[in-house]
């Protein structure tokens, strides 16, 4: 478990910026948002899981891309993930919405924790940190494994 704390705190150096409680709303009025940054999410994160990293990150936002660089990107998700092993399950455990972001510029956000499972039956939670970008999309701008 040492290991994986290593890993999230290097993760979570340059895969973009935590959600902060400053900007939090209520979840009553972003129902939309939710459907459609989970789905986001959820096309996302199965990249991952097929070790499919350069893909990841070209599906990523702006605000990942201008972080860190695609090679950093690769090499870090396959050393993170090394530590989970095979996703045997993943469920939505809590989405936030936030107007800000530590670090970052004011926008829309949302942010989707999972209680995920591995093969060996270790539970972990996955965050995921969307934005919703100006064309309409929800990209990923964070990932983090706790």
């Amino acid at each position: 478990m040492t290991r994986i704390a290593t890993g999230l705190a290097a993760a979570m150096l340059f895969f973009g910026s935590s959600l902060s409680a400053q900007g939090q709303e209520k979840e009553a009025n972003h129902e939309e948002d939710f459907k459609h940054a989970v789905a986001a999410a959820e096309s996302w994160l199965p990249l991952l899981d097929q070790g499919k990293y350069d893909e990841g990150y070209d599906a990523t936002g702006n605000q990942t891309k201008t972080v860190t660089t695609k090679e950093t990107f690769i090499k870090t998700c396959a050393w993170l993930r090394s530590f989970v092993g095979k996703v045997s399950g993943r469920v939505v455990a809590l989405r936030q919405f936030r107007t800000k972001i530590a670090g970052g510029a004011d926008g829309n956000y949302v942010s989707v924790f999972y209680d995920s499972t591995c093969g060996d039956g270790v539970h972990y939670v996955e965050h995921v940190s969307l934005e919703l970008e100006p064309s309409g999309s929800w990209k990923v701008v964070g990932y983090h494994i706790h």
